[in-house]
C-alpha cells in the first residue's frame, strides 16, 4: 500500500508553467494584454507602444508608436477600428486594425485613461481615469 508521502511525490506541480516566449522587444513596462480570438491577434501595451502578435505563428506582426504610457487596447472588429488608452498625455488612439495605423487621437475629460473598453451596443469607447475618479467616453460615429 503506498504511503501519504509517495502519493504526494507522484501527483504533477499544480498552477502556471510557461510553455513558450515570444521576444517583444524595446524597453518600458507592461500593462493590459487583449486578444482577438477571432483575428488571431494579441495586443500587447508596452510603454510608448502597442506591439501585435500573431498568436497563431508566435510573432510579433506589427506596432503602432506614439502611444504615450499606453495602458489599454479596446477591438471594434465590426468596425475595423481599435482604440489605444495613452495614460501620459489623456488621450485615445484610434486606429485601423488591419493596417495598424493611426485614424486620429482624441482628448479624453478624465486624467490619465487607463481601461478601456468598447461597448457594441452603444458605440461607445469608454476609458476609467486612473488617477482622477470618473470615467471618460468617446462617441464613436461610426456606424455598424
Amino acid at each position: 500500500m503506498p504511503t501519504i508521502a509517495g502519493d504526494a511525490q507522484s501527483v504533477p506541480e499544480a498552477g502556471y508553467h510557461v510553455t513558450k516566449t515570444i521576444p517583444i522587444g524595446a524597453d518600458g513596462g507592461w500593462d493590459y494584454l487583449t486578444i482577438d480570438a477571432e483575428a488571431r491577434r494579441l495586443y500587447v501595451s508596452h510603454a510608448t507602444r502597442m506591439v501585435v502578435v500573431d498568436i497563431d505563428h508566435d510573432t510579433v506582426v506589427g506596432e503602432l508608436r506614439d502611444t504615450p504610457g499606453i495602458h489599454g487596447v479596446a477591438l471594434a472588429p465590426a468596425l475595423g477600428r481599435g482604440y489605444a488608452s495613452n495614460g501620459r498625455d489623456s488621450s485615445v488612439t484610434i486606429f485601423d486594425l488591419e493596417k495598424l495605423s493611426v485614424l486620429g487621437r482624441v482628448k479624453v475629460t478624465g486624467a490619465k485613461p487607463d481601461a478601456i473598453h468598447f461597448d457594441a451596443l452603444t458605440l461607445k469607447v469608454t476609458a476609467r481615469a486612473s488617477v482622477i475618479p470618473g470615467t471618460s467616453a468617446i462617441l464613436v460615429l461610426d456606424r455598424l
